[in-house]
């Protein structure tokens, strides 16, 4: 799996290390700020009273045991705002349409990627076809959480489908195009160097956003080589592990094995990774190539 940092570097983004000195913060609201910290200083700045939802069961990925969010239905100069407080801590805020006022921390020099400009070292994010901006913290970066926009202001809550209905392997692009751009929003396909252990002679991988996966819209990166689907990782939070290796047991049975960097479902197509949060779904003929490189045997 690409790391974010290289994905940029991929997509030739420039940025400059020297971001604004000012902290970033939306409403003076920055992360890791506690709940009554953040509901304070969002009521001040919300026309209406801030609506304060608890979620259950948990399905942020950064939130391990509780979720709430702070909705601003009208922020007294327009717009709206939603914040995620995981665990008792802000680690996500949503805003559309919002006073540029009201953000602190942006730059004349930021990366660009996807619709967005990436401001204080990738955790100010604007989007400028639909006026949002987004504040996350280090955590949020490899599961993408920029991406993703609050449902309790965006009306884009998502129906859940089997990744088996995106990933499925031996098919080419075309093939699996028309379910991407059904299921991912955005959607980026890109030319890289092949890796894959099947050695092919030309790869790419599809990007794709916001697909709904073990409760929660996620990035899936898809790899295709020779123009056959081969593998894709799934991007997960290290705050949601065990719940993703009990949907992974729910869904495909006990697992087959199990190391300290791996365990194994469903014939080892399946696997949580446990030194990085994702999942990986492999095709079959990968299988013994995996078991090979990484000592896995079943």
């Amino acid at each position: 799996m690409n790391k974010f940092l290289l994905a940029l570097c991929t997509l030739a983004i420039t940025f400059s290390t020297n971001a604004s000195a000012v902290p970033a913060s939306i409403f003076d609201i920055s992360i890791s700020e506690s709940f009554d910290s953040s509901l304070t200083k969002l009521q001040e700045n919300c026309q209406t009273k801030v609506r304060v939802l608890s979620n259950l069961p948990v399905r942020f990925p950064l939130a391990k045991h509780t979720e709430q969010h702070l909705v601003c239905d009208t922020v007294k100069h327009g717009g709206k705002a939603a914040i995620v407080i995981a665990d008792g801590k802000v680690a996500h805020i949503n805003t559309n349409n919002i006073s540029e006022s009201a953000v602190t921390g942006l730059s004349d020099k930021y990366a660009e990627y996807l619709a967005y400009q990436a401001h204080s070292n990738h955790l100010l994010w604007l989007n400028t076809n639909i006026n949002s901006a987004t504040l996350i913290g280090q955590d949020a970066l490899h599961p993408n959480l920029f991406v993703w926009s609050n449902p309790h202001i965006n009306n884009n809550q998502q129906s859940e489908v089997t990744l088996n209905t995106l990933l499925k392997f031996g098919a080419s692009i075309d093939a699996l195009m028309p379910i991407f751009e059904k299921h991912c929003q955005p959607l980026v396909i890109q030319d890289t160097k092949p890796w894959l252990l099947t050695k092919p002679n030309a790869q790419k991988q599809v990007n794709c956003f916001n697909f709904s996966a073990f409760g929660f819209p996620r990035k899936i990166e898809a790899v295709f080589g020779d123009n056959h689907l081969e593998l894709a990782w799934i991007l997960t939070a290290s705050a949601e592990q065990t719940r993703v290796a009990q949907s992974l047991s729910n869904t495909y049975g006990k697992a087959i094995f199990e190391n300290a960097q791996w365990q194994a479902y469903q014939n080892g197509e399946i696997y949580l990774r446990k030194d990085k949060p994702e999942v990986l779904a492999i095709s079959k003929r990968l299988i013994p190539l995996i078991k090979e490189k990484y000592a896995i045997t079943f």
